[in-house]
């Protein structure tokens, strides 16, 4: 089930030019090569998506050769960095909210060799995405409960859910997203979403029986026409 979670999160690929063994060049500028001493450092070959939301929330896929015990920081903020079980190459992060503009990446082996991206991602703010359409996808917290929502002319106006009991929720708003962002309060608890890119949303649901504060992300579903083909 958690790699269903991480297909319904919807990656944009992007190989980041001007790389070697030794410098990567970020879209902000050049990068800095390996450094630190005691042990060989990374060695990052592209960055996808290397641009989202001020909110955060989005999934970073880092290819290279990196030890799957590294760590990360992204804007000078720790993030956790995983692993794909079948790709050693491939490493993932969940981007933290962060003011806009661009942002260093940074990744250390545990012998202490680091290789940094300069101005490797880059925040923007999320107001001039469009996010109508229907939206899906799991929650990324290890509950397993799947989301749906819908929405329509920027306003919120559905919201689903199933648990792994099958356990289900189905309720229509009405609420406006500002900036990107939106926060519901019902009688059955508290809905939030905010973009994260133009195809990728996230955000937290706490409601009966969705509850406990459950953060999730999703992906754009293709339109009627577009699934009919």
């Amino acid at each position: 089930m958690r790699m269903i979670q991480i297909a319904a999160v919807v990656l944009i690929a992007h190989a980041v030019a001007g790389c070697s063994g030794s410098e990567i060049a970020g879209p902000s500028g050049p990068g800095v090569g390996p450094s630190g001493a005691g042990g060989p450092a990374p060695i990052i070959v592209s960055i996808s998506p290397d641009t989202g939301s001020i909110y955060g929330g989005g999934m970073v896929t880092v290819v290279g050769d990196i030890d799957r015990r590294a760590t990360a920081t992204l804007g000078g903020i720790a993030v956790d960095l995983g692993w794909s079980p079948t790709d050693a190459t491939r490493h993932f992060l969940i981007t933290p909210p962060h003011p806009a503009g661009p942002v260093d990446i940074v990744v250390t082996n545990p012998a202490g060799g680091s290789q940094r991206v300069a101005g490797g991602y880059t925040y923007v703010e999320p107001g001039s995405y469009r996010l109508d359409g229907d939206w899906a996808g799991f929650t990324v917290d290890g509950s397993d409960t799947w989301i749906e929502f819908t929405v329509r002319d920027q306003r919120l106006t559905s919201v689903r859910c199933i648990d792994p009991l099958d356990n289900r929720l189905a309720i229509d708003v009405s609420q406006p997203f500002v900036n990107g962002k939106v926060d519901v309060t019902t009688e059955e608890g508290r809905f939030s979403a905010w973009s994260v890119s133009p195809t990728e949303t996230a955000g937290t649901i706490d409601m009966k029986p969705c509850s406990g504060t459950l953060r999730w992300a999703a992906g754009l579903r293709p339109l009627p026409q577009q699934t009919r083909r």
